[in-house]
């Protein structure tokens, strides 16, 4: 078999991340990425009607870009990267996000669409 080279920095972390078991990380690991996780979708649904966040949909709905990826909050699917656009605009909307982790790392880590 023949190993394939990453060509960039996403895929290479793309590539570890789906490589991760589990059951080997620590619990507390875990509790952080749940908690985290939690965090990303609760801010997105409170803030996924707020005006700037309707602004952001409204443009992502004339790309046309058909897809599978949820908008929280929202019946409406995307493509990916335009759910994650609005998705993350909607976990900042309240600037309420991973407190009190002050990073805000958040919303590009769970909310991708």
């Amino acid at each position: 078999m023949t190993e394939r080279i990453v060509s960039t920095a996403a895929e290479f972390l793309a590539t570890w991340a789906a490589s991760v078991d589990p059951a080997a990380l620590a619990p507390p690991v875990v509790h952080a990425a749940k908690r985290c996780v939690l965090d990303a979708v609760a801010c997105a649904l409170a803030g996924a009607h707020m005006p700037w966040v309707e602004r952001v949909l409204a443009v992502a709905r004339a790309q046309e870009s058909p897809g599978r990826a949820s908008v929280l909050g929202r019946a409406d699917r995307m493509s990916a990267p335009l759910a994650a656009l609005v998705n993350g605009t909607a976990v900042h909307a309240l600037d309420y996000d991973d407190d009190p982790a002050a990073c805000h790392i958040g919303a590009v880590v769970a909310i991708a669409g």
